[in-house]
């Protein structure tokens, strides 16, 4: 995947078989939470933040037909795309592989300044 080869900086989150287990599991990867799904599709990462109010809302949202519904106001996103079906905005999703049954995710170097504090 073209994508991927952009990424030299892969981190290992989880295991394959805990994430089908729990379906939805946050860990903190150099400083930033990661919300890691599964889905119908596979594995998906993102930063669980909701560019609604910018709060952490996400890791506790509905996952259902492709898309993750924040729990405060509402808004739902494309898992695929990260674009707002309802509400405005995106959310970031973070590159994903699996490597001997290892889920890893892939951090840009640099944050947009949006995200940083």
């Amino acid at each position: 995947m073209l994508l991927e080869e952009r990424h030299s900086n892969f981190y290992p989150v989880c295991s394959l078989a805990e994430l089908q287990q729990h379906s939805r599991i946050v860990r903190t990867i150099e400083d930033r939470p990661i919300l890691l799904l599964w889905t119908e599709d596979g594995a998906v990462a993102l930063d669980p933040q909701c560019p609604h109010q910018h709060v952490h809302s996400l890791d506790r949202g509905s996952v259902a037909c492709g898309e993750i519904t924040c729990p405060n106001h509402g808004w739902t996103f494309s898992l695929r795309t990260g674009r707002a079906r309802i509400g405005s905005g995106r959310i970031r999703l973070f590159t994903v592989r699996i490597s001997e049954g290892t889920v890893e995710v892939a951090l840009p170097e640099h944050q947009p300044r949006w995200m940083q504090e």
